[in-house]
C-alpha cells in the first residue's frame, strides 16, 4: 500500500490562538491513525510565490488513513473551534498518495546550459 503525504500552507490571522488551539493538538490526533510529522515548521523561509507563515508536511502509512485523520471526530473539532475563533486562517490541504516505483530509473545526462546567453 502506498503512503500518503498531507502537505498544509498555513497564513497566520492570530497566531498564539492557533498555536494553541490547532497546532498543539494536531499530532496527537494525528497519531491516532498512524501520522506523523515530517516536517512542521514555522520559521520557514520564504522565496517564490505566495508567503505562508507555516509549511507542514504529515505522513501516514495510506491515503484510506490520512483521509480518516481529517474526517474523523477528534479532527473536525479542532478544526470547528478554529473556524470559530479564527475565521480567517485557513489551512491550505493537499494530499498525496506515493507509490514506491517498482523499477529504477535510468539517469538523464546533465543539463548543458552553455547555450544560453550566447547569440
Amino acid at each position: 500500500m502506498a503512503k500518503a503525504y498531507i502537505m498544509a500552507l498555513v497564513k497566520f490571522t492570530d497566531k498564539d490562538n492557533f498555536l494553541q488551539n490547532y497546532a498543539s493538538k494536531v499530532a496527537d490526533v494525528f497519531a491516532k491513525y498512524d501520522g506523523h510529522f515530517l516536517v512542521r515548521n514555522p520559521e520557514a523561509s520564504h522565496k517564490e510565490g505566495r508567503p505562508f507563515d507555516i509549511h507542514v508536511i504529515a505522513e501516514f502509512p495510506s491515503l484510506e488513513k490520512a483521509n480518516e485523520a481529517l474526517e474523523g471526530p477528534e479532527y473536525l473539532e479542532i478544526k470547528k473551534i478554529i473556524n470559530q475563533q479564527i475565521p480567517n486562517t485557513k489551512p491550505k490541504i493537499i494530499f498525496k498518495e506515493k507509490s514506491i516505483p517498482t523499477y529504477v530509473a535510468t539517469p538523464l545526462p546533465p543539463l548543458n546550459f552553455n547555450h544560453i546567453g550566447n547569440t
